[in-house]
């Protein structure tokens, strides 16, 4: 029994999985104490922030991430690889830190209440939190789990216990929150680069751009209509019901953030190992693996949200007091959307490992069809209500057009 706890110990899996561990437990503990120190309309405005951060980081996934897992296993040197990466990865920060800025400065120019300086913070922070991200799937990739483990403890696990400190001190504010997130997220990067020694070379740089361009072109699409297809229903419901609808929907996905530790252990395997798979098996390889997987890691995530469904109250109540008091509701309905979110996953591995990024686009294309005709009307007749339908809609419209694609081009996985 021991020998078989420490043979699992060694293994990246557990490595991985404690990682998302410590990832997704922050992110829950980090909504709690922002609940509780700027109040639900604060934390409705941090929220609002963050969806522009999430915007930059889809764009990173497309353009930078995705096609890194693609790719990685057909290249000759992966060092060099890396090398140039940090490359477009330097021109990719400095691009986010001026589109935030440029966003920020068009809002103010309007005449919106834009603050400058938290423009100037959220544009590092999206620099910052994309560069921190490559290095982290660079260490996946390299399999150095347990370093990616110390990375993400410095740039986000102590975040909460420094807020808490910060606290005693009566000097927690927005912009303070802001201004660590900068501080941690440099020092994760300077630790990363410490593990990584990577070096800076524009050598390829012009057909690295190209094979991700041509790996990722379609998931850049994907990506924005997947922001404003998802993002449409809590941006909506900002402005027709108030700052607080906006928190109180974060608060619920924050509660299911405990289940998220599955997505992002299975975002930085599954596609690894796909990619893998596929390239030394072939097809049959391919599919039996996909198969497997999607069943075995199912109920794993069944029982997990049977368990926060029936235990909800407690738990809402415990973490955040009366905020969630007429809004109960949300958290085991999110269990059930968060069921199509998983086959979608899935489905969406598949796709990008057998390089079809064009089926994504098209199912975003769907959704995006779909949730933003009814987005309005939808919340402005059914308020909170109706964002959530509208999330049910869009899921449903998008697992449909891959489960078309799939039957169509492969028959199945």
């Amino acid at each position: 029994m021991m020998n078989s706890i420490k043979s699992y110990v060694n293994t990246t899996a557990f490595w991985t999985f404690l990682d998302q561990g410590i990832v997704s437990g922050s992110s829950l503990i980090l909504s709690i104490l922002l609940v509780s120190y700027l109040g639900i309309e604060g934390f409705g405005t941090y929220s609002l922030y963050w969806m522009a951060v999430l915007l930059i980081s889809g764009f990173h996934q497309a353009l930078i991430i995705m096609p890194l897992y693609t790719l990685f296993p057909k290249m000759d040197s992966l060092k060099e690889y890396v090398h140039e990466l940090i490359g477009e990865q330097l021109l990719f920060s400095l691009l986010a830190v001026l589109l935030v800025l440029a966003l920020f400065s068009g809002a103010f120019l309007l005449g919106y209440d834009a603050n400058m300086y938290h423009g100037f913070l959220l544009g590092l922070i999206a620099g910052t939190f994309t560069f921190q991200d490559l290095l982290r799937r660079i260490l996946f990739v390299k399999e150095h789990p347990l370093e990616v483990v110390f990375i993400d403890i410095v740039s986000v696990g102590i975040f909460p216990l420094i807020l808490a400190f910060i606290w005693t001190f009566d000097a927690v504010n927005l912009s303070n929150v802001l201004l660590l997130i900068v501080v941690l997220k440099v020092l994760s990067i300077l630790l990363a680069f410490y593990f990584i020694s990577p070096k800076v070379s524009w050598k390829n740089t012009n057909n690295v751009r190209v094979r991700h361009w041509n790996s990722g072109k379609f998931l850049l699409a994907s990506s924005v209509l997947q922001w404003f297809s998802g993002n449409a229903f809590v941006l909506v419901s900002g402005v027709l019901l108030g700052p607080a609808s906006i928190g109180v929907l974060r608060i619920a996905q924050s509660i299911l953030g405990v289940i998220n530790v599955f997505f992002l252990f299975l975002e930085n395997s599954i596609p690894i190992q796909a990619a893998k798979v596929l390239h030394e098996g072939g097809q049959g390889a391919f599919n039996k693996y996909m198969i497997g997987e999607s069943k075995k890691y199912l109920w794993i995530f069944i029982f997990s949200l049977l368990c926060l469904g029936m235990f909800h109250q407690s738990i809402t109540s415990f973490f955040y007091g009366n905020a969630m008091d007429n809004h109960q509701w949300l958290i085991p309905t999110y269990c059930f959307l968060y069921l199509l979110i998983y086959a979608g996953t899935m489905l969406r591995f598949a796709f990008r490992t057998l390089d079809q990024n064009k089926i994504l686009f098209y199912g975003y294309v769907v959704s995006a069809l779909v949730g933003l005709s009814c987005v309005y009307p939808m919340i402005k007749w059914l308020g909170l209500s109706g964002a959530i339908l509208g999330l049910f809609t869009t899921q449903i419209a998008t697992i449909a057009t891959y489960i078309f694609y799939l039957n169509k081009n492969y028959g199945t996985i």
